[in-house]
């Protein structure tokens, strides 16, 4: 959008609030020309209509610069919602597993000791058999020391 300039939007000496319809005669000849006070006029016009123009620009262009880091920021949270989905779902699967886990060592740990109390069982006549053989050693060794 840009303005222009117009004859229409320009100050004149008729309009301006110093002309109360007086002729110039010579003691109106210290003051401020009217073509002067014309100029000043539209050059102050004119810097504000610059300035307004550049205002709006530079407006636009936060506007931009705001919306496009909106646009980044949304892209970042949804990629980061897309990972944590990914990283709870992964979370799920290890906790589960891990539970699987938990319940196939407490099994293993009943079959040790089960497999423990066999053994023992088994083993118990060879202790006998160990236990009466120490027995028969430690009275023969005490027939021939007599």
């Amino acid at each position: 959008m840009e303005l222009e300039l117009t004859q229409s939007s320009e100050l004149s000496l008729n309009s301006s609030p110093c002309n109360n319809s007086t002729t110039f005669d010579d003691a109106s000849k210290d003051q401020i020309h009217p073509y002067h006070f014309d100029h000043v006029s539209n050059a102050i016009h004119e810097r504000r209509l610059r300035r307004m123009i550049s205002n709006r620009e530079s407006a636009r262009r936060s506007r931009l610069r705001k919306k496009k880091q909106i646009e980044e920021l949304q892209m970042q949270v949804n990629q980061l919602r897309g990972a944590n989905n990914n990283l709870s779902e992964k979370l799920i699967g290890l906790l589960e597993s891990n539970q699987q886990i938990l319940q196939e060592n407490v099994q293993l740990k009943e079959k040790v000791s089960s497999l423990q109390v066999i053994v023992s069982d088994l083993l118990a006549p060879f202790r006998n058999v160990e236990e009466v053989a120490c027995i028969l050693k430690s009275e023969a060794s005490n027939r021939s020391v007599q």
